[in-house]
């Protein structure tokens, strides 16, 4: 993964944040606080403004992410923080079009552990319009998947319509099937031939 900023270059061999690299949230405001707070305790903190990292793997780019500010810090492991909201992009593996959007008001990135983890005000949507919300997930990259157990809404025009979950769901990381927990006392699922986001 490369992201590159105004004022750094970071290389990095692994997405999502990046991602989907992907992936807390409090507001804004208390964000900031807390990287504050980071810089208190002696941590190592570096900052970057109008962050763009790409995923590529293969030679053939799988998602794009740009955010107007990233943190990064080591302590027991890295983490990039993503303050004040991001964006990923998706691309199809064989035209390079892209399929699927995501958008956070917050996301960390675990490089050590592949993980990414997204908070607050997340929309996913496919170029179907195929929309989903929630609060809070998490992105495995070792898993390929993604998942949350924060109450969920799916808006699809074809075949389901709303599918509302409030514990959360279960997905493969390119959004083509999707377990729902819960849905009416017990687990709705829907392949690829349904969602597609």
């Amino acid at each position: 993964m490369i992201i590159s900023c105004t004022t750094h270059h970071y290389k990095f061999r692994s997405l999502f944040f990046c991602v989907i690299g992907s992936l807390i949230l409090f507001s804004c405001e208390n964000d900031i606080n807390e990287v504050n707070a980071l810089n208190s305790k002696g941590i190592n903190t570096e900052e970057a403004v109008n962050i763009e990292s790409y995923l590529s793997v293969g030679g053939k780019t799988k998602a794009r992410l740009t955010a107007p500010l990233m943190v990064s810090t080591e302590k027991d492991t890295m983490k990039m923080i993503f303050p004040k909201t991001l964006h990923v992009i998706f691309y199809d593996d064989s035209t390079g079009a892209p399929t699927t959007f995501l958008f956070a008001k917050y996301g960390i990135y675990y490089k050590s552990l592949k993980k990414v983890y997204l908070k607050d005000s997340i929309i996913g949507t496919n170029i179907n319009g195929d929309t989903l919300r929630t609060t809070e997930l998490w992105w495995d990259q070792n898993t390929e998947m993604i998942y949350g157990s924060k109450p969920t809404i799916l808006k699809q025009s074809n075949p389901y319509g709303i599918t509302p979950s409030q514990n959360g769901f279960s997905a493969r990381q390119d959004f083509t099937e999707f377990i729902f927990n819960n849905v009416n006392n017990g687990i709705m699922q829907q392949d690829s031939s349904a969602t597609g986001l």
